[in-house]
C-alpha cells in the first residue's frame, strides 16, 4: 500500500477523465493544501490516507482506534478570503 504522500504524488499525474472519463485533474493548490494537512497529521503520528475525488477534491480520511473516522475534503482555494463575521461579533469571545 502506498503512503499518503506517495498517493499525492500519483494524484499530480492524473489528467481530466481519469475516473472512467469523468474525473477532474487536481490543481496545484489542492495538492499543496492536501500535503500541508498531511504533514500536520503525520507529525502528530495520526493514521490517515488520501483518496482522489472525481470533482478535483482530495479526501483525507483519519482513522481512530474507537471506530470514529474523520474525513476532510480538500480543494484548492483560488479566490480571496473574506471575513464574513458579523460586526457585532468581531472581537468578542463566545
Amino acid at each position: 500500500m502506498l503512503s499518503p504522500f506517495q498517493r499525492l504524488d500519483e494524484f499530480e499525474q492524473y489528467e481530466n477523465g481519469w475516473n472512467y472519463g469523468k474525473g477532474v485533474a487536481f490543481d496545484d493548490k489542492t495538492i499543496e493544501a492536501a500535503r500541508f494537512l498531511s504533514m500536520m497529521l503525520s507529525e502528530r503520528k495520526v493514521h490517515f490516507q488520501c483518496f482522489p475525488g472525481p470533482e478535483g477534491q482530495i479526501r483525507i480520511t483519519v482513522y481512530n482506534d474507537n471506530d470514529s473516522d474523520f474525513e476532510y475534503d480538500v480543494m484548492g482555494y483560488t479566490g480571496e478570503l473574506e471575513d464574513d463575521t458579523p460586526q457585532d461579533k468581531k472581537g468578542k469571545a463566545e
